[in-house]
C-alpha cells in the first residue's frame, strides 16, 4: 500500500479523514444529560449541561520532549497523550466528557501514522465516554499533540489544598516502571538494569510507551468517599507530592520501605529502587491524603488498591522527607519532570 504525505493531501482532506474516524468510533456510553450540539467542523464545540461543576484540563506533548516516535509506535503515542489529560480529570475525581485535539505535524510526516496516533488517543478516550469534537491542525517541526479535555464532577472536587496534619499518604498502583523503562528505550545497556529478564526489560518499556488506563474509577471512589486532598503522577511522586503539600501548607513523611515499586524492579538495590519510585514520571497513579482508616474501608471497593507510604505533618523547610527503614533519613538526590531546568 503506497504511503500518503500529509503535504500530498493537505489539511482539510487529513481532518476529513480524521472525523470520519472519528465519528465511525464514537462511543454510545456519554451522559445523555450532556447532550453534542455541534461538533466537528464548527468554530467551537457546543453541549448542553445541567448545573454541576465543570473541569477542563490541556496538556502538550511534544516530539523529542515527551515522544520518540523511534521508539515508540503512533498509537502509543496518543494513548499516552490522552491518558495524562484523563488521569489530570482522575485527579479531581470527575468524569471525562468532550475534548479538542491540536496537532503541529511535519509535512513529511506519512498519513497513515497520524491516523494510527488517533486510534491510540480514541482507544483510551473511548473507554470513558470522552468523544473528540474538535480541534486544529498546523504544519510544525517537532510536532506537538495538544488536548484540552473538558469534564465533570457530580460531587465535591478533590483538590491539592485539603491535606491535614496526622492523615495518611496513600499512592494507587505501583510506581517506577515508567522511569525504568525510559531509561532503557534510551540506553538498552544500562548496567543498572542488568539483573532484569527479558521480560522484566519488556513490561517496563510498555509501562512506558502504553501506561494502564486512568484511575478515573478510583478517583472517582476518592471523592465520593471524602478523602481530603489528591493529585496524579505526572512529574514523579517525589514532586507531585511536594506539590500537593505546598499547596495545603504542610509537609509529609515517606517511608521508603512501603513504596509500592513495580514488580519488575524487584531484584534492584534497595536505592535504586527508591529512586525509581520516587522520580519516575508518567505513572498517572493517584496519590492521595487521609485517615488510615479511610485509606483501608476504600481498599475494598478500589479497583487498583493503594498503599499507605507515609504521613502529613506541620509544614517545614523540606516538603518531603523520606525516611528508611530505621527511620533516619535518606540522603537521595530525588528529581522529577521539570521542562526547563536542565538535570
Amino acid at each position: 500500500m503506497k504511503q500518503t504525505k500529509l503535504k500530498d493531501i493537505g489539511e482539510f482532506s487529513l481532518i476529513n479523514s480524521l472525523q470520519k474516524l472519528i465519528e465511525s468510533s464514537a462511543p454510545n456510553n456519554i451522559d445523555p444529560k450532556f447532550q453534542l450540539v455541534a461538533g466537528i467542523g464548527d468554530d467551537t464545540a457546543v453541549w448542553e449541561s445541567p448545573k454541576s461543576t465543570q473541569l477542563l484540563t490541556t496538556d502538550t506533548s511534544v516530539e523529542g520532549v515527551h515522544f520518540n516516535s523511534i521508539n515508540s509506535q503512533w498509537d502509543d503515542i496518543g494513548w499516552k497523550a490522552m491518558t495524562a489529560n484523563l488521569s489530570d480529570i482522575a485527579a479531581m475525581g470527575g468524569i471525562p466528557l468532550y475534548c479538542v485535539i491540536s496537532l503541529g505535524l511535519n509535512p513529511d510526516s506519512f498519513t497513515s501514522d497520524i491516523l494510527s496516533l488517533y486510534t491510540g488517543i480514541l482507544e483510551a478516550s473511548n473507554e470513558y465516554g470522552c468523544r473528540v469534537v474538535g480541534g486544529d491542525i498546523s504544519k510544525s517541526v517537532p510536532e506537538f499533540i495538544n488536548i484540552a479535555l473538558f469534564g465533570y464532577c457530580s460531587q465535591k472536587p478533590v483538590t491539592r489544598f485539603g491535606a491535614q496534619v496526622g492523615e495518611s499518604v496513600a499512592v494507587t498502583g505501583t510506581v517506577g516502571g515508567a522511569l525504568a523503562g525510559l531509561k532503557l528505550l534510551t540506553n538498552n545497556q544500562d548496567k543498572a538494569f542488568s539483573s532484569l529478564t527479558k521480560l522484566e526489560r519488556q513490561h517496563v518499556i510498555t509501562t512506558h510507551n502504553r501506561p494502564h488506563s486512568a484511575r478515573i474509577h478510583e478517583g472517582l471512589k476518592l471523592a465520593s468517599s471524602g478523602v481530603s486532598a489528591a493529585i496524579d503522577i505526572s512529574d514523579g511522586l517525589y514532586a507531585d507530592l511536594s506539590r500537593l503539600c505546598d499547596a495545603s501548607k504542610v509537609s509529609a513523611k515517606i517511608h521508603q520501605p512501603l513504596l509500592p515499586v513495580n514488580n519488575s524492579l524487584k531484584s534492584l538495590s534497595s536505592k535504586e529502587q527508591a529512586l525509581l519510585a520516587l522520580q519516575s514520571g508518567e505513572e498517572y497513579e493517584l496519590i492521595y491524603t487521609a485517615p488510615s482508616a479511610l485509606v483501608q474501608q476504600l481498599n475494598n471497593s478500589l479497583l487498583t488498591p493503594s498503599t499507605i507510604i507515609g504521613e502529613i505533618i506541620q509544614q517545614e523547610a523540606q516538603s518531603v522527607t523520606v525516611l528508611d527503614r530505621n527511620n533516619d533519613q535518606l540522603c537521595l538526590q530525588v528529581d522529577g519532570w521539570d521542562h526547563f531546568i536542565k538535570k
